[in-house]
């Protein structure tokens, strides 16, 4: 039983349901997390998705594989940072246990609309979010790898060089780069403020360090 799903509507017999089952998949669906997330995924409400998420990671009866479905996207790349240390200082027990995702995070790409897609960011831009992996990022991971779900049988380079952990982000970083679709820029302008006005949402204030999109000509 697989099941993708945001995870804002929620059935209460669910975990009665699943007992008769031998596998059960959930793939959560969380791109971001606090305002950010309730803008990505409208009409979310952050609180009650985090209470979901350890709802899942509490589930007894052995048969669920929990893994996040996180969406890279021009609105939440430069975020992925602030997104890891959350998922790994949460203290999951089963959500992406290793080797899932090297016990940080399933990914995915946004290759539609173009507007959200990361290669329409500036290149300025897109060498900030390479330099705050660079920096930031990447050494955290060093530092505080075991906090990953499920790693206490592992040594660092095992999960240093596993297919879906670095190597799935400097995918990402690499997938960003490979192409300069900034010309639509002005399309992601375009969507992003006028779904800030029809949700009565601060985009300057929900990103900050996107907020240069407004003024972009």
């Amino acid at each position: 039983l697989r099941y993708n799903s945001n995870g804002i509507e929620w059935r209460e017999d669910l975990f009665d349901l699943w007992k008769h089952f031998r596998n059960v998949m959930f793939h959560f669906s969380i791109d971001d997390i606090e305002e950010r997330l309730e803008y990505i995924r409208y009409p979310s409400d952050w609180n009650q998705i985090e209470q979901q998420i350890h709802k899942l990671d509490n589930y007894p009866h052995g048969n669920l594989s929990l893994t996040t479905a996180w969406t890279g996207i021009a609105l939440n790349i430069y975020y992925l940072p602030e997104f890891l240390k959350w998922k790994l200082k949460s203290n999951f027990k089963l959500l992406n246990k290793w080797p899932s995702g090297a016990g940080m995070f399933s990914c995915h790409l946004a290759y539609w609309p173009p507007q959200l897609n990361i290669k329409v960011l500036p290149q300025w831009f897109k060498n900030e979010v390479s330099q705050k992996f660079d920096e930031e990022l990447y050494p955290w991971l060093k530092e505080n790898w075991k906090l990953c779900t499920g790693v206490q049988d592992i040594n660092y380079d095992k999960w240093a060089e596993s297919e879906y952990g670095l190597k799935r982000i400097e995918g990402l970083v690499n997938f960003m780069n490979a192409e300069d679709w900034s010309v639509r820029l002005y399309e992601t302008k375009e969507w992003c403020y006028k779904v800030s006005k029809e949700r009565n949402i601060d985009f300057n204030k929900t990103f900050p360090e996107m907020d240069w999109l407004e003024w972009y000509k």
